[in-house]
C-alpha cells in the first residue's frame, strides 16, 4: 500500500483531477446531488465513532459525477441512498443471525460499522470500513449475494480517488496495490467506448487467471515495467494476475471479515497475502 502520508485535504484535489479528465474525454453526466450534512452527523453520532476526515470530505464534495467511474463498474450514490442501502443490508444481517462454515467459524455478515459510498448495476458496494482497527477507513468490495469481503480495494478514500486520478491521466493501472495483496479484482486501464463512457479493461496481457500465484509472488505490481498494448492502455507485462479466490490453498485459513477487524500488509499487519474473505 501507498507509504506517503494521506491527508483529507487531497481528496478535492484528486475528484478535481478525475472531474477535469471525465469532462474531457466522456459525455455529460448528471451529478450526485449535495448531501444533508446534519444527515451525515446524526450517522456518525448514531454510530459512536468518528468517521474518518477524507470520508467526511468525500460527502461534502460538490458536484461528483455519477457515472459509474470507479473500476468495477461503480457509481457514488447519494448521502440518502448509502444510508438507506446500510439500514437495509444491516436489517438483512439480522434476519439472517449467525450462522457457521464447515470449520465451525462464523460466516461475514454486514456491520453497522461499514458505510457505503458507491454501487454497481448488479447491486454490490463499495464499503468503507468504521470499526476500530488497522482496517478503518479502507475502501471493501460487498458482494451482496456471497457476502463475501475479499481484501480492500483501497487503504482509504483518499487511496482510492488518487489511485483512480493517476490512472485516468496516465493511463496505466489502477489496482496494483490490490493486486499485490492478492485480490480478487484485476488491475485495470481506463477506456472510452463509442458512447464516450468509461470503462475499465483487464490490464493484464491475455488471460492467464490458472496460473499459480499472484502479483506479489513475482515482485509486486511495481517491481516490473509496464509494456504498452496500445495507447494509454500499458499491460503489466511478466506478471501473473492474482489466483482464484476459491483455492483449496485458502479455504483452511480463511477469517470472515464481519467476525471483527483484521490487519493488511502495508498498514502495520502481518496476515497472509493469499487469504480471502478476510484473514
Amino acid at each position: 500500500m501507498t507509504t506517503s502520508p494521506l491527508r483529507h485535504t487531497d481528496v478535492p484535489t484528486s475528484w478535481s483531477r478525475i472531474g477535469t479528465w471525465l469532462t474531457a474525454h466522456t459525455r455529460r453526466d448528471s451529478a450526485r446531488p449535495a448531501p444533508d450534512a446534519s444527515r451525515l452527523d446524526a450517522f456518525e453520532k448514531d454510530l459512536g465513532l468518528p468517521l474518518p476526515a477524507d470520508l467526511r470530505a468525500w460527502w461534502l464534495l460538490p458536484d461528483v459525477t455519477a457515472s459509474h467511474w470507479i473500476p468495477g463498474e461503480f457509481a457514488p450514490v447519494p448521502l440518502d441512498e448509502a444510508l438507506e442501502t446500510h439500514d437495509i443490508w444491516l436489517l438483512v444481517a439480522e434476519q439472517e443471525g449467525d450462522s457457521f462454515d464447515e470449520n465451525g467459524q462464523p460466516e461475514a455478515r454486514y456491520q453497522r460499522e461499514f458505510m457505503p459510498i458507491a454501487l454497481s448495476p448488479g447491486g454490490d458496494g463499495l464499503i468503507v470500513d468504521l470499526r476500530p482497527g488497522d482496517t478503518h477507513g479502507a475502501v471493501l468490495l460487498w458482494d451482496h449475494e456471497t457476502w463475501d469481503l475479499d481484501v480492500p480495494r483501497w487503504a482509504s478514500v483518499t487511496s482510492m480517488l488518487q489511485d483512480i486520478a493517476n490512472a485516468l491521466e496516465t493511463g496505466t493501472p489502477a489496482l496494483l496495490d490490490h493486486a499485490d495483496l492478492a485480490g480478487s479484482a484485476q488491475p485495470c486501464t481506463a477506456t472510452i467506448d463509442g458512447a464516450l463512457d468509461l470503462t475499465w479493461q483487464p490490464a493484464w496481457s491475455g488471460d492467464r487467471r490458472g496460473a499459480a500465484g499472484g502479483v506479489g509472488a513475482v515482485g509486486g505490481g511495481r517491481a516490473a515495467g509496464l509494456t504498452a498494448t496500445g495507447a494509454g492502455a500499458p499491460s503489466l507485462a511478466g506478471h501473473r494476475p492474482p489466483p482464484h479466490r476459491e483455492t483449496a490453498a485458502v479455504r483452511g485459513t480463511q477469517r470472515p471479515w464481519g467476525a471483527g477487524p483484521v490487519p493488511f500488509p502495508g498498514r502495520g499487519g502481518t496476515g497472509p497475502a493469499g487469504a480471502v474473505r478476510g484473514w
